[in-house]
C-alpha cells in the first residue's frame, strides 16, 4: 500500500467518501502518525480551519484522529453537496482510455467507480459503469465482448486484469511478423485494416484462444528466460510529421554545421526531440552523413494530427540562429524520413532561451513585411500593382515626378457696385484706427484666409463681418461665464430708475497679438487686409470679450446686467449715480467707446435686449419687436420654418401656451419640399399665440408665497408663475414646469411653491420618489427635491391658462393697458357669463328663492316652518345658506331658480360634457333640485352626444356562483420569457395547477390533462377559450371519454374566461420573482403553484384547504400522533433476537411507544416491542395491561425526563441491540429529538408582559359590555368621523387628548403593520412584517391590538383608524357582538374572534376614544403610521413576525 503521503483529495476523486478512505490507509498505525498522516494528506485550507475550529473550542479540546475523520467527512459531504451535478457528470464523461499506460484498463474502471459515487445509486453503478467502459475502450479490445448483452461489473473487473496483463507482456511472445509497436494499442481504421492483414500471414500461426493459454502456461510455469524479446520503441510526440501545415508553427532560418545555405526550422513547443527532414539531411556535409548512429536510439514520432512515423538514426552538430543572434550551439538531430519540416523541440528552445510561444507563427496571412509596408495578409493583386512602374511615385522615396494639384485663394464675396465706395471708407477709416493693415502687392501671405460679408442696412452704412470657416475648424472655445437672464430685473423691486449702456465697435476694442494675425487675413471686394483686432466671425471672439468685459468690471457684477456689449444698471436711486460713474471710469480706463445714441441714463422706461422695460410694470416685448413677429409670412421650406421658430423662441418667455402653439410646426422643421399650403393654418394659429404675449411684473415686496399654474397636452407643456402677496397674484415668468423652477432658482428657494396641474397625486410621487435615478421622471423630480413644492389638482382648462390663451394682445404704448392675469378662482357667474341681475329678477318668481329670502330674516321659531316648506336638496344643505348682494349661495354654490335652470343646463353641455362631467361642474357651481335628472336627459336627448357616445365597459357575469369544490374550472394557456405554460384553476377554491407546455399541439395538451385529472381528480365542467388545441376533434373526444363537459368562453371576448386570466396575471407575478432562483422553468412553476394554492381565499382558509376539503386543524392530526413515554419498573424475560430460544432476565424500564419498551438487562439497554417480551410480577407471566397497571404513580413526562439515562448522547447508545426490532434511525429519533408539534393543553396563556391572560367568559363579556339586570353599564369606546387634519386638531383641543395613536396596515409588496404613539414628550414608532397570507383586515385589527397592548399603562388617549371595519369592531359594534356571542347573523364565528375580544379585554381599563379618518388626505400622524406600514410590508418575508393574541 503506498504511503497515505501521496495521496490528495484532488487524486482521490470521491469527496464524500474520503473519511473512509482516509481511515483504512491509517487504520495500522499508532495515535500520533496517524493524526500527523491525516494533517498531509488534506488541503491546507482545510487543515487551517479544523486548527481554528479546535482552538475556538477551549483548552479541554485536542486533536484526535477520530475527530479530524469527522470533520474530514463534513467537510468532504458539504463540498460534495455545493457542487453542481452536472459538474460530477462532466467529469465523468472527461474520462478516457489511456494508450500509454501498463494498467489502462484497470485505471480506467477504478476512475469510472470513483466517478460515479456519491452520484448514482449501487444498482445504477452495475449499469452504467460497464457502458461507459466498453464505449471507451479501442476496438481492437471491444471485438473480446462477443455476447450481445452488456457484461456485468464483475465481468468487466475479470477483463481487465486479463487484458492489462495481456499488454504488459505481449512484447515476450513473438506471436507477429514484421514489426509491432508493443506500447502502443491501435484504434485507428489503418491498425485495423493491417491487423486483419497480419491474419493471414504464416507466421501468425496461433489464434487468438491460444494465445491466451500460452500466456497463462508461461506464467504458471515462471520460464520467463525462454522466450526472445521483441525490439521496442518509445514514442515521441510533436506538432506535425508529415502533414504540411505551418500555420500554427513559428519559423526561422538555420544554419547547420558548416553548411552555408540556410535550413528553415520551426519551433515545436510539442515537439520532445530535435528531428531533420531527408531533404536537409542530404544537404549536409559527408562528415555529418558519416557520423550517423543508427540502432542505438529508435524513436516512434507522434503528431497531433495521428501520424507516425519511426527515426532512423541521429546524428550529433552544431546550429546557429541569426535570426536570434544564436551561434554554433550543439545540437542532437533525429532524422525523420516522413517529416516536410525539421523541427527544434522544446527542451532545446528552452536551453538556448528561446521562447517558441512569443514566436510569431508562419501563418501566410500574419503580418508579414512586403516594399517596406506591413501587410495583414497575402494581397497578391495589390502587390502586383505597386511593383508597376507608374506605382513607382507610391513607394519610391527618391522619386519626385512635380505636383499635379495647384492651391487657388478664396475669392471675395461679390456686392453691388454702389456699396463698394461705402465700403471703401470703412476700411480706410478702420486702418487709420489700426485696426486693419492693407497687404501690400506682391507680399507673402501662406495661410489664414477668410472671407469679407457685406451686410446691407437701410439708411444707415453697410456692417461689415467676416466668414472665418477655415479658422474655426482649429478653435477651441475657451471657458465662457453664463451670460445673465434679462429676467434678473424681476427681482429688483427696489429699483426705480434705469441706465443703459451700449459699447461702440465692441470686438475692435481688443487687440490680437501679433504672432496671431497671420491668420486674420481678409479677402474684400477693394482689396486685401490683415485685421490687428478681434473679427466679427470667430466663433471665440464673443466669449473673448465677455471674459474681459467681467474681468474689467469685478467688484460691479451684482450691480449691473452685462450682456456683451450692453450694460444695464439696475441698482436703487440713491446709490444709482455712483455706479455709473464707477462704471464709466473702467471703461474710461481702457478707452472703450460709447455709442451715445444708445445710451440712456436714470430713465423709467427703456428697450433692453429688444425688450421693453418700465419701473411698476415689469418686462415686455416692445410694439417694433412684435409687430415684425406678426408681420412674419408663412414659410416655404423646412429651412425657413427652422429660422422662423428660432425668432419666436427669443421671445417665448412672454407668450402662453407658446409650446403647445407649437406642437403640430416642429414635424416640417427638416422637409425640403414646399411646405407653406400644409402649414398655413397652424402658422396661422402661431401668430395668434404669439399676439397674446403677457408682460412679466416684478416680483413684488410683500410675496409671500409662488404659484405655478401647469397646462399640457400630448406633445408640449406650458405654465406660469405668480407671486402671490395679499392683495394680488403677480405673473413673472411662463416655461415649462421644471424650467419654471430651475430658471428662477433665486426666487424659488425663498418662498414656498404650490404647483397646480390636472395630474392627480403628484404630492404621493413627489413624496415617495428615489434619491437614486433611473429614469427621465426620476431625474427632473430630484432636481425639484430641494425646493419647499407642493402640488395641486386643478382643471387649468378652465383657469388661468385658458384665460391666458384667450386673452388679446394691445399694440398700444401705454404699458397701463396691456392684460394683468391673477389665478383668482373661478366663480359661477364667471362660468355662466350671465348678468347677475338677471338672476335676481328669476328670484322674484321663484317660491323656494322667497322662502329663503324670509328664512334669513325671521327667528328661529319661524325658520323652522319654513326649512319644512324648502325643496329637499335646498333643506339638506340649509347650513351652509348665505346671501351676497340679494345672490343665494350654499357655501360657493350659486343657487339657479327654477326659470334659469334650462339655459343653465344648456350651458353645461355647450362643449357636449358626458352626463358625469356636467354633473361634476354643476356640483362645483350651481345647486338647483332635480339635477341628475335634468342633466341625464339633456345628455340623452342630445344628437351629437348620441352619435359619438360610447358606453361604460360592463363585466360579464354568464357564469353561475359554484358551490362545491370540482364543479368548475378554467384553463388557459400563458407564455413567460418564450416558456409556455398550461394553467387550471378551481373556481370554488381558486386551487391553481400549472403545468409547462413545450409546444401548443393538442396530443400534448391531452396528456398533461390527463396527467392532471389522475392526480387531483376530474371536474365536472372544464372552461377554456377557442384555442385551436382546445377545439381539436381529439380534444373534444378525450373529454367524452373523460366524462367532463367542455364549455368555452365567449369568442372575440377575453373576460368570458376572466378567472383564468386572473390567475395568469397572479402566476406571472410570482414566475417573474421566483425564476432567477430556480434551475429551469419547471421547477420554477412548482413553486409558484405552491406559493398561489397556500393563499388565503375565503373563510379564513388557503386554496390548498378548500380544494382538498380539509376542516381538521394541522395540531390537532399531529396530537394523535404524539406520545408521552412513561416510567416502568417490572421485571420481565425477554429474547435478544427472534430467533434466539433463550429468554434473558431484565427490568422494563420505559414505555417508549404503545408497544415497545426499553429493557436494562446486565448494565445494558434493550429496545424491544411487546411480543419478544413476558412481563413478569411474582414468578409470573402477567399482561402488558397489567404489568401498566402496575405503575400508576407514574407520570406523563417529557421525553428527557421519563428516562434515567436521557442525558446520554447517541454515541453512548451503542450498548443497544437493535436486531430483529425497530430500525435504529427511528428509535433513536424517538429517544433524542424533541417533537417540534408537541401540543400543550395550557389553559391560561401568557401575554408580551408576561401577565396571565384568562379567556373572557361569556357571561363577563356581557356583564362588562351593556345593560345587565342589575342596570350595571360598560361604556365602550366612543366612535368618531374626522375628516381632515383640521378637524383632528379641534377635537384634540377640545377634548384635551394627551397621547395620539394611529394604527395603519399594509398589503403593497408584502404584509406589514405599523403604530405610531404620540405624548407630549415623545413620539414612538414601531412596525413589523406580517406572514405572507395575512387579509388587509388581520393587518388592520391585529395592529390596533398591538398599540392597545403598548398603551395599557397609560391613562387617556386617542386612536385614528383610517380602516372603518376596525374602528368599529372596537366600538360601535362591539356591543351586538358580545350580546350574539361573537357569532355573525349567518351563524359564523368572528373570523378574528381572539383578537377582537383580547383587545377588548385590554381596553376596558382604558379610557380610550377612536377616530375614523379616510385615508390618504394629509392627516400627520395616519400618514406616517401608513409610511411604516408599507415600509415594513416591503420587508423580506424571512423576517415577519408572529403576533401572540391570548384566546
Amino acid at each position: 500500500m503506498a504511503p497515505p503521503e501521496k495521496y490528495s483529495i484532488s487524486e482521490y476523486g470521491c469527496k464524500r467518501t474520503y473519511s473512509k478512505f482516509l481511515q483504512l490507509v491509517t487504520s495500522h498505525l499508532a495515535e500520533d502518525d496517524r493524526v500527523a498522516t491525516i494533517l498531509n494528506s488534506i488541503p491546507v485550507n482545510w487543515k487551517n480551519r479544523f486548527l481554528k475550529a479546535i482552538i475556538q473550542a477551549g483548552e479541554e479540546s485536542c486533536l484526535t484522529s477520530e475527530g479530524l475523520l469527522k470533520l474530514i467527512e463534513e467537510e468532504g459531504a458539504r463540498e460534495a453537496d455545493s457542487e453542481p451535478i452536472a459538474v460530477s457528470i462532466n467529469r465523468i464523461f472527461c474520462i478516457q482510455f489511456n494508450f500509454r499506460e501498463r494498467n489502462a484498463c484497470n485505471n480506467l474502471l477504478n476512475n469510472l467507480e470513483t466517478g460515479c459515487n456519491g452520484i448514482v445509486s449501487d444498482q445504477a453503478k452495475n449499469e452504467i459503469i460497464p457502458m461507459l467502459f466498453i464505449n471507451q475502450l479501442p476496438n481492437k479490445l471491444k471485438r473480446e465482448f462477443k455476447e450481445s448483452k452488456l457484461p456485468s461489473l464483475d465481468e468487466i473487473r475479470s477483463f481487465s486484469r486479463e487484458q492489462d496483463l495481456i499488454f504488459q507482456n505481449a512484447s515476450v511472445f513473438s506471436y507477429e511478423s514484421g514489426k509491432k509497436r508493443t506500447l502502443e494499442r491501435k484504434n485507428s481504421k489503418n491498425d485495423e485494416k493491417s491487423d486483419e492483414k497480419k491474419i493471414n500471414d504464416k507466421s501468425q500461426s496461433y489464434s487468438k484462444g491460444n494465445d491466451k493459454k500460452l500466456l497463462k502456461k508461461a506464467f504458471n510455469n515462471g520460464d520467463m528466460r525462454q522466450v526472445k524479446k521483441e525490439k521496442s520503441y518509445d514514442i515521441k510526440f510533436q506538432n506535425l510529421s508529415s502533414l504540411i501545415d505551418y500555420s500554427s508553427i513559428a519559423l526561422t532560418n538555420a544554419l547547420i554545421s558548416d553548411n552555408l545555405n540556410h535550413v528553415k526550422v520551426g519551433l515545436d513547443s510539442c515537439a520532445s526531440i530535435n528531428s531533420i527532414t531527408l531533404d536537409d539531411f542530404q544537404k549536409l556535409s559527408q562528415d555529418i552523413k558519416n557520423s550517423v548512429v543508427k540502432e542505438e536510439e529508435t524513436y516512434i514520432l507522434k503528431s497531433i494530427h495521428n501520424t507516425e512515423s519511426i527515426t532512423t538514426g541521429y546524428f550529433e552538430t552544431t546550429i546557429s540562429l541569426p535570426e536570434f543572434e544564436i551561434t554554433n550551439v550543439p545540437i542532437k538531430f533525429f532524422i525523420d524520413p516522413n517529416a516536410k519540416l525539421t523541427l527544434l523541440s522544446y527542451n532545446f528552445c528552452k536551453e538556448i532561451k528561446l521562447n517558441p510561444f512569443t514566436t510569431p507563427t508562419n501563418n501566410e496571412n500574419s503580418d508579414h513585411i512586403y516594399l517596406n509596408i506591413k501587410f495583414g495578409q497575402k494581397c497578391e493583386k495589390l502587390k502586383n500593382f505597386l511593383n508597376e512602374s507608374t506605382s513607382k511615385v507610391l513607394i519610391d522615396p527618391d522619386y519626385e515626378p512635380g505636383n499635379k494639384i495647384e492651391g487657388k485663394r478664396y475669392p471675395f464675396i461679390p456686392v453691388k457696385e454702389e456699396l463698394k465706395e461705402a465700403i471703401q471708407e470703412i476700411l480706410n477709416n478702420q486702418v487709420k484706427k489700426n485696426w486693419l493693415r492693407k497687404i501690400n502687392k506682391n507680399e507673402l501671405i501662406s495661410e489664414g484666409w477668410n472671407q469679407a460679408i457685406i451686410v446691407e442696412r437701410p439708411g444707415k452704412q453697410p456692417r461689415i463681418c467676416y466668414s472665418c470657416l477655415n479658422l474655426n475648424k482649429y478653435i477651441q472655445l475657451p471657458e465662457m461665464v453664463d451670460l445673465p437672464n434679462i429676467r434678473k430685473i424681476l427681482f429688483e423691486a427696489n429699483t426705480t430708475v434705469f441706465s443703459c449702456w451700449d459699447i461702440n465697435s465692441a470686438f475692435s476694442r481688443i487687440t490680437v497679438s501679433p504672432e496671431c494675425r497671420k491668420y486674420f487675413n481678409i479677402i474684400t471686394p477693394v482689396g486685401l487686409y490683415q485685421s490687428n483686432v478681434l473679427v466679427f466671425g470667430m466663433k471665440s471672439s464673443p466669449a473673448i470679450y465677455y471674459n474681459t468685459m467681467i474681468e474689467i468690471m469685478k467688484g460691479l457684477e451684482k450691480y449691473l446686467i452685462i450682456y456683451l456689449d450692453d450694460i444695464l444698471n439696475i441698482v436703487p436711486e440713491d446709490i444709482h449715480e455712483e455706479i455709473n460713474i464707477e462704471l464709466l471710469k473702467l471703461l474710461r480706463r481702457f478707452n472703450f467707446k460709447l455709442s451715445n445714441d444708445k445710451c440712456c441714463v436714470s430713465v423709467k422706461k427703456l428697450t433692453f435686449l429688444g425688450f421693453q422695460i418700465e419701473v411698476g410694470k415689469g418686462l415686455y416685448i416692445d410694439e417694433e419687436r412684435m409687430n415684425s413677429l406678426l408681420q412674419i409670412k408663412t414659410p416655404q421650406s423646412g429651412k425657413d420654418l427652422r429660422s422662423v421658430l428660432a425668432k419666436f423662441q427669443f421671445c417665448s418667455a412672454f407668450i402662453p401656451n407658446f409650446s403647445i402653439g407649437l406642437k403640430n410646426l416642429y414635424s416640417y422643421i427638416n422637409r425640403k419640399d414646399n411646405i407653406e399650403e400644409e402649414i398655413k393654418n397652424d402658422f396661422k394659429n402661431l401668430l395668434d399665440t404669439v399676439a397674446k404675449a403677457v408682460c412679466l411684473q416684478t416680483v413684488p415686496k410683500d410675496t409671500l408665497a409662488l404659484k405655478i399654474y401647469v397646462d399640457c397636452s400630448s406633445s408640449a407643456t406650458s405654465s406660469i408663475l405668480f407671486c402671490e402677496s395679499k392683495t394680488s397674484n403677480v405673473p413673472i415668468y411662463i416655461g415649462a414646469a421644471q424650467e419654471t423652477i430651475q430658471n428662477n432658482e433665486y426666487l424659488c428657494s425663498a418662498f414656498p411653491i404650490t404647483v397646480s396641474s390636472r395630474i392627480k397625486n403628484l404630492n404621493h410621487l413627489f413624496k415617495e420618489s428615489s434619491h437614486v435615478v433611473f429614469n427621465t421622471f426620476q431625474r427632473i423630480i430630484l432636481k425639484i427635491l430641494p425646493y419647499a413644492v407642493d402640488f395641486k389638482t386643478c382643471d387649468t382648462s378652465r383657469n388661468i391658462v385658458s384665460l391666458m390663451a384667450e386673452a388679446a394682445f394691445n399694440h398700444s404704448n401705454n404699458i397701463i393697458e396691456l392684460p394683468n392675469f391673477y389665478s383668482s378662482v373661478e366663480m359661477p357667474f364667471d362660468f355662466l357669463k350671465m348678468d347677475h341681475l338677471k338672476v335676481i329678477e328669476a328670484y322674484k318668481n321663484d317660491n323656494d328663492a322667497s322662502l329663503l329670502f324670509r328664512f334669513t330674516s325671521e327667528n328661529n321659531t319661524n325658520r323652522e316652518n319654513l326649512i319644512i316648506k324648502l325643496d329637499p336638496v335646498l333643506r339638506k344643505h340649509i347650513k351652509e345658506l348665505r346671501i351676497d348682494e340679494n345672490i343665494i349661495y350654499f357655501g360657493e354654490r350659486l343657487y339657479i331658480p327654477k326659470s334659469l335652470i334650462p339655459e343653465v343646463i344648456e350651458k353645461l353641455h355647450f362643449k357636449h360634457y358626458s352626463a358625469s362631467a356636467m354633473e361634476s361642474l354643476c356640483r362645483k357651481f350651481f345647486i338647483f333640485n332635480s339635477l341628475y335628472a335634468r342633466i341625464k336627459n339633456k345628455y340623452n336627448s342630445c344628437e351629437v352626444c348620441i352619435e359619438f357616445r360610447r358606453n361604460k365597459k360592463q363585466l360579464i357575469s354568464g357564469w353561475p356562483e359554484v358551490t362545491e369544490s370540482h364543479e368548475r374550472w378554467h384553463s388557459d394557456m400563458a407564455e413567460y420569457l418564450g416558456n409556455r405554460f398550461l394553467l387550471v384553476t378551481d373556481i370554488f377554491s381558486h386551487f391553481t395547477i400549472l403545468r409547462k407546455m413545450r409546444s401548443l399541439h393538442a396530443r400534448e395538451l391531452q396528456e398533461t390533462l390527463s396527467n392532471i385529472f389522475s392526480d387531483f381528480g376530474k371536474p365536472k365542467i372544464f372552461v377554456s377559450d377557442n384555442a385551436t388545441l382546445f377545439r381539436a376533434e381529439s380534444t373534444m373526444e378525450a373529454f367524452k371519454n373523460w366524462d367532463v363537459y367542455q364549455a368555452f368562453s365567449i369568442p372575440m371576448c377575453p373576460e368570458s374566461n376572466g378567472h383564468a386570466e386572473k390567475r395568469i396575471a397572479l402566476a406571472k407575478n410570482h414566475i417573474k420573482k421566483t425564476l432567477s432562483n430556480c434551475k429551469n422553468f419547471a421547477e420554477c412553476l412548482k413553486k409558484c403553484q405552491l406559493a398561489i394554492n397556500e393563499r388565503i381565499v375565503r373563510n379564513n382558509k388557503t386554496a390548498y384547504e378548500l380544494f382538498f376539503s380539509l376542516t381538521t386543524p394541522v395540531e390537532d392530526i399531529l396530537a394523535n400522533y404524539h406520545y408521552e413515554p412513561k416510567v416502568m419498573n417490572v421485571q420481565c424475560k425477554f429474547k435478544k433476537c427472534r430467533e434466539d430460544t433463550t429468554w434473558y432476565e431484565g427490568t422494563v424500564i420505559e414505555q417508549i411507544y404503545k408497544n415497545c419498551f426499553r429493557i436494562q438487562s446486565n448494565n445494558k439497554y434493550f429496545i424491544r416491542k411487546s411480543d419478544a417480551i413476558n412481563f413478569m410480577f411474582n414468578g409470573k407471566i402477567i399482561t402488558q395491561a397489567e404489568a401498566l397497571s402496575l405503575n400508576l404513580s407514574t407520570k406523563n413526562l417529557s421525553s428527557t425526563e421519563s428516562s434515567p439515562t436521557r442525558s446520554y448522547t447517541p454515541d453512548t447508545i451503542n450498548s443497544a441491540d437493535f436486531a430483529q426490532t425497530l430500525e435504529a434511525n427511528d428509535i433513536l429519533n424517538c429517544l433524542y429529538e424533541d417533537n417540534k408539534y408537541r401540543i400543550n393543553n395550557i389553559e391560561n396563556k401568557v401575554d408580551c408582559k408576561n401577565n396571565t391572560v384568562e379567556s373572557l367568559e361569556k357571561k363577563d363579556i356581557i356583564k362588562n359590555t351593556h345593560n345587565t339586570d342589575n342596570g350595571n353599564l360598560i361604556t365602550l369606546p366612543l366612535l368618531f368621523y374626522l375628516n381632515s387634519q383640521k378637524e383632528v386638531d379641534k377635537f384634540i383641543q377640545k377634548n384635551n387628548t394627551k397621547i395620539l395613536c394611529a394604527t395603519d396596515g399594509s398589503c403593497e409588496k408584502g404584509r406589514g403593520i405599523a403604530y405610531v404613539i404620540q405624548t407630549s414628550t415623545e413620539i414612538i414608532e414601531h412596525s413589523a412584517r406580517a406572514g405572507g397570507n395575512s387579509s388587509a383586515q388581520y393587518l388592520e385589527i391585529v395592529a390596533l391590538n398591538q398599540c392597545i397592548k403598548r398603551l395599557h399603562e397609560m391613562e387617556e388617549k386617542k386612536i385614528i383608524k383610517d380602516n372603518d371595519y376596525v374602528a368599529r369592531s372596537i366600538s360601535s359594534d362591539l356591543s351586538n357582538w358580545i350580546k350574539n356571542d361573537f357569532v355573525k347573523n349567518d351563524g359564523k364565528p368572528l373570523i378574528h374572534l381572539s383578537i377582537i375580544r383580547n383587545s377588548y379585554h385590554l381596553s376596558k381599563s382604558l379610557n380610550i376614544t377612536i377616530g375614523k379618518v379616510p385615508g390618504h388626505v394629509g392627516i400627520t400622524l395616519n400618514e406616517k403610521a401608513d409610511a411604516l406600514a408599507r415600509k415594513a410590508a416591503a420587508l423580506p418575508a424571512s423576517k415577519a413576525e408572529k403576533f401572540s393574541i391570548p384566546e
